[in-house]
Parts: C-alpha cells; structure tokens; sequence
C-alpha cells in the first residue's frame, strides 16, 4: 500500500471525516427542484436518456451555475456520447465546486473520453485530492486512470475503493481488471481469490466480466470457489 493510500485510508477512517456539498450554496426553486430529481431518476434508472436531458436543459436554463445539475448533465451526455459538449459541462462544474471530487471526476472521465488526456489526468489528480466516501467514485477513478494508462494511479483507486468495503465486489473486480491490464494475471488471479474467500465475490462475477472470464476456470479461482 503506498503512502498515498495509507494516508487516505485513515482519513476516511477518522469520525465525522465528510464529503464536501457539490452543490453547497445552490437552493433550487420546488419546481426546479423537480425537475433535476426527474432527471436524475430518469438518467439512473435508463428509462430515458431523452428525458433526463431535457429536464436537465430546464433546470440549467433557470439556474446556469448548479454545479450538481452541470455534473448530471455531464454524465448524460457521455451516455449519448457527445464528450466535447460534456467537458463543457465537467469543467463549469469543476470551476464551481473545486473542493469537489466528484466534479473532478467527471471532468476526468469527460476529458479522457474527448481524447483530451493532460486536462484528464489534471482533474484526475485534483478528484484524488479529495475525500470521497463512496466506492463507486474510486472505482470510476480507477476506471478514468486505467483509460489514461496511468496504472499505478490506477491500481491505488482501485485499492481505496477496497479500503472503504472490502465486502463490496466492485473494489475487488476493479483491482483484477487493472492487473490485467498491467499485464499481471497472477495478481489478478490472486485478488480474486481474496475476493471470493472473503465472501464478496461470487464466481458467476468473474465469468461475466469480459475482461476477467479468461480467469474463471484458473485452478486457483475454481479451488477457492468450492
């Protein structure tokens, strides 16, 4: 474990250690407010991307400088893959919350995506910067460092969202995929089998996953699936 995630994993450990607001300063009209969280329902649940863009254009109409609401938008239209018009977004988001980790992050994952890979790994490391108390950022971290092959970055992500829940499959399936991208098979093969023995991988995780299904019948990982 480098230094980097010795000292971020005791800051997370310390009591009432918080997450800073995206959003800290933002009150949003009840109507508005409606808007953004149909949205967001609308964007997580895959019901329709559609919608979730054009109640977010509403609510960006209204009020230009929600960081929280630039941030979705951002993300939305990654998923209809137009990253230029998200780095737009990621970046007024970044520039109005940079105490934020999470505006870094999808700065990152925006920038990487337009092909912008020094703006990516800058915003990579100012997310990193920050304390984020939520595996799922890492681990997208983890993801936006490995893009930008930047493994040792990644691999330290990837051990941070470990650091958070170690009973949570993501962390675990997220560090073998970066020792497979490193070329590692063998750490790779050994996380996983970490990962199951500790309960928090189940074998069908590994065959599913296009990335690490060459692992599945490994005579470590069936020995430990047992």
């Amino acid at each position: 474990m480098n230094a980097r995630v010795l000292i971020t994993v005791l800051l997370l450990a310390t009591a009432g250690a918080a997450v800073p607001s995206t959003n800290a300063q933002i009150v949003r009209p009840r109507e508005v407010n409606t808007q953004f969280h149909r949205a967001k329902t609308a964007w997580e649940s895959g019901t329709s991307i559609l919608e979730a863009k054009a109640r977010i254009d509403r609510v960006l109409t209204v009020m230009p400088d929600d960081a929280e609401a630039r941030i979705l938008r951002a993300e939305i239209l990654m998923g209809m893959n137009r990253p230029d018009s998200a780095l737009v977004d990621a970046r007024r988001a970044a520039e109005l919350t940079p105490s934020s980790g999470i505006a870094h992050l999808v700065h990152c994952e925006a920038a990487s995506r337009a092909g912008r890979s020094d703006e990516a790994a800058r915003a990579m490391r100012r997310s990193a910067d920050q304390i984020m108390l939520d595996v799922a950022a890492y681990v997208r971290l983890s993801r936006c460092a490995e893009s930008l092959e930047h493994m040792p970055e990644a691999e330290s992500y990837a051990r941070l969202a470990l650091a958070q829940d170690a009973l949570n499959p993501s962390g675990h399936v997220q560090l073998a995929r970066v020792f497979m991208a490193a070329g590692d098979s063998d750490m790779a093969i050994t996380t996983l089998v970490r990962g199951i023995e500790s309960g928090a991988i189940r074998p069908a995780i590994i065959r599913q996953d296009s990335v690490l299904t060459e692992l599945a019948n490994e005579p470590r990982i069936l020995q430990a699936s047992r």
